[in-house]
């Protein structure tokens, strides 16, 4: 059995994100599902996945809304910007390799950058919509 949307399409992302030799140069392989609890910095994390169905012509498809947080120690945005600007440019109108299902499209919605005052952290939310048939 396929893996359902949702899971499909966050594999694939991550495998993206780790693939892109702009991105490496900054984070290396720090591109999770969920960072470890005493991660190194920078680092992408995947933030939130909405799976929504669609039905068109009788076939099944989904929309999935996501978003990747770009986490910098640094103390200006500088670092938390670039790399949310790289993940934009790696995902955004992307043709997306995505097992089992054939991925429509993949658009980026919004990109904000917030300072946490907890963990001295500034986080760039960079939040997508994809479509995708099967």
């Amino acid at each position: 059995m396929a893996d359902d949307y949702g899971l499909a399409l966050q594999q694939a992302l991550i495998a993206r994100l780790r693939a892109d030799a702009a991105l490496a140069a900054l984070v290396g392989g720090r591109v999770w599902d969920a960072p470890p609890q005493d991660p190194t910095y920078p680092l992408i994390a995947l933030n939130d996945l909405v799976v929504r169905p669609l039905r068109t012509d009788g076939k099944a498809a989904a929309r999935v809304t996501f978003s990747f947080d770009a986490v910098s120690q640094k103390r200006a945005r500088l670092e938390a910007c670039r790399i949310g600007e790289l993940i934009k440019a790696a995902l955004d109108e992307s043709d997306l390799s995505v097992v089992g299902f054939a991925q429509v499209q993949c658009q980026w919605e919004v990109t904000g950058v917030d300072r946490d005052q907890v963990s001295k952290t500034h986080i760039a939310t960079v939040a997508f919509r994809a479509i995708l048939d099967g």
